[in-house]
């Protein structure tokens, strides 16, 4: 959405950008549509900043202003729209209080950095860099490429890696290649030679280095995603066959949430560990000992998630606890954190886990344990 509202913009900054008169209903339109785009999230504000900064330099270029009516109506809405967030909404409130839940869930830069949502960005980055767009083209080439590049940085600063949040980064890649290919095509019809240069061109560096970078980013993909550790746990899932409970004690039920649903397996916990990402988040795993004292104030959110957890146990009784002990695979980062360890501190799940669970097995980087029977 955010990528089809902001499109009208680009085209009309383009146009001034050519020297082209602006239609007054389509700059409006397009500074709405563009307003509510960049309110979806305050990140595709960075792509508002690349296209104005580019704005500035032409706008003084061609003598026109700088203040336009479309970024001015897309300026205006912004700001009515966070005002009305601010004091007409609870929402700042909720913020503060999910926030530090959410942030659990950040991915590591390099993961980030390095992922399969990049490559049409990379791919129009050098397609960019190495054909020359003829004058008239050149100003929404340019937009297309700060709109990619805008809509990429804020994809790595959320720190997610959710793959939907790449979807405007990689709309806006692919349309300026097409747009490069096409003005290609184009050439080559007008002139025999500029088929050879592009033939050169494309084996030179369009079939070497998406080979490259595809087995990079696929061998660097699959050691940050833990696919053998998944394929292990949903092996082991299969060997315990169906009809079973189970319990996962996990900062994050990507992997293993399917794999139970898959394999018929009902699961018993009420959620994943966030509390315990929440608090664990940011502390470095060499300096001591989870902090956990009565009276803290970490006590009240520990203490909740160990009551849940107790709970659950108890009463439902499950047949198998999976405990996620994954390295450099966790939700919170490259930190180890013992996940038996930290709930044995208190002494009902103590009691209750070693009068009625036994180790049984690994599986992939989880540690499994079989609910004593007789």
């Amino acid at each position: 959405m955010a990528a089809v509202f902001l499109l009208p913009y680009v085209l009309v900054c383009s146009g001034r950008a050519c020297g082209k008169p602006v239609d007054k209903k389509a700059a409006l339109l397009s500074g709405f549509l563009a307003g509510l785009a960049f309110s979806f999230k305050p990140f595709f504000l960075l792509v508002f900043c690349l296209i104005e900064i580019y704005m500035r330099g032409t706008c003084r270029e061609t003598g026109q202003p700088w203040i336009r009516l479309e970024n001015t109506v897309a300026t205006a809405f912004f700001g009515g729209y966070l005002l009305w967030v601010i004091l007409g909404t609870p929402y700042l409130s909720y913020l503060r209080f999910i926030e530090p839940y959410y942030a659990s869930y950040n991915m590591a830069f390099f993961q980030l950095l390095f992922n399969f949502n990049h490559f049409p960005f990379v791919l129009a980055t050098l397609l960019h860099g190495i054909f020359e767009p003829p004058k008239d083209e050149a100003p929404l080439r340019q937009m297309l490429f700060l709109t990619a590049l805008g809509f990429t940085l804020s994809f790595v600063v959320q720190l997610k890696g959710f793959g939907y949040h790449g979807l405007p980064a990689r709309i806006f890649s692919w349309t300026l290649v097409s747009l490069i290919v096409l003005g290609l095509a184009s050439a080559g019809k007008r002139k025999e030679f500029a088929i050879r240069a592009v033939a050169y061109q494309f084996s030179a560096n369009f079939c070497i280095f998406p080979v490259m970078y595809i087995l990079f980013i696929s061998g660097l993909n699959l050691f940050c995603s833990g696919g053998g550790d998944t394929q292990a746990l949903i092996n082991q899932i299969r060997e315990l066959g169906g009809g079973k409970k189970a319990h996962l004690l996990t900062f994050s039920c990507w992997s293993a949430f399917p794999a139970f649903n898959y394999c018929g397996i009902q699961t018993t916990q009420r959620g994943s560990a966030l509390i315990l990402a929440k608090l664990y988040h940011g502390i470095d795993p060499f300096d001591g000992p989870f902090p956990y004292k009565n009276g803290s104030e970490t006590w009240e959110l520990l203490q909740s998630y160990i009551d849940i957890t107790v709970e659950d146990i108890a009463t439902r009784k499950p047949d198998y606890i999976f405990s996620d002990d994954r390295l450099d695979r966790q939700a919170i980062g490259i930190s180890r954190f013992n996940f038996i360890e930290f709930l044995m501190l208190d002494d009902r799940f103590k009691l209750l886990f070693q009068t009625n669970y036994q180790f049984l097995k690994e599986a992939g980087a989880f540690k499994v344990f079989k609910r004593r029977t007789g």
